[in-house]
């Protein structure tokens, strides 16, 4: 869907309109289970490129939390890289297949995945487009690129401002993806947004409690899913 084809003026409404009924007619409610464990279900028996494995540390790569040694288990080859060259250079001592490579440049690994998985990355890098570019280039025909960020309108988030005044993020963030913005990055990087995800609550109580509120307030994260 691309609103550039037919106008130039990003405002007019009967493109916004369209714009509106694309997104809701491509958001997928998760009802089971958090939406980790859903990309971990794609990603299984695949050929993966996992971008930005290292997240921070070796206490976190050492954690239960650390979602490459879930990929690179489920997958039926996994490639991992970061701009980390010491966490780099850590895991692959400890026999991970990974390599130091920036996912926002122009470079080719030399090789094609039927999944790309951006997990909480594209709200770091400085330019998202060419992040995605970069997991175009190396997406097979047929591929789909998994990119997984933080829900701005989440009702957690929401919910600091009254008590703190602002909210302070990540301080290494440097912008919320919302849907509509996902649209726009997918025509600029010459891709389709083909779905995204929105989940429920895990808790029961939780999902009594939140039952009155739109669904893309009830979860912490988006997953968006492209293809060419």
């Amino acid at each position: 869907m691309s609103w550039a084809d037919k106008s130039n003026n990003p405002l007019d409404k009967s493109d916004s309109d369209k714009a509106h009924e694309y997104l809701l007619a491509h958001r997928i409610i998760n009802k089971k289970g958090n939406l980790k464990e859903l990309v971990l279900k794609k990603i299984e028996g695949k050929r993966v490129l996992d971008i930005g494995i290292c997240e921070h540390s070796i206490a976190h790569i050492k954690s239960d939390s650390w979602s490459h040694r879930k990929i690179s288990k489920l997958a039926k080859y996994c490639l991992g890289i970061d701009i980390n060259k010491e966490l780099i250079s850590y895991l692959k001592k400890e026999g991970y297949n990974c390599m130091f490579a920036d996912a926002t440049s122009d470079k080719y690994l030399g090789e094609k995945f039927d999944i790309v998985n951006i997990g909480d990355v594209i709200e770091h890098v400085n330019d998202p487009v060419k992040l995605l570019k970069f997991a175009k280039r190396h997406l097979e025909k047929n591929g789909q690129i998994l990119v997984s960020t933080p829900n701005p309108y989440f009702i957690g988030t929401i919910l600091r401002i009254p008590a703190e005044g602002t909210v302070v993020a990540n301080l290494e963030h440097i912008s919320w993806v919302t849907p509509s913005l996902a649209l726009e990055l997918s025509r600029r990087a010459g891709l389709k947004l083909d779905s995204y995800y929105v989940s429920h609550p895990n808790s029961r109580i939780k999902k009594a409690l939140l039952f009155w509120l739109p669904i893309e307030l009830k979860g912490a994260v988006f997953l968006y899913v492209f293809k060419q």
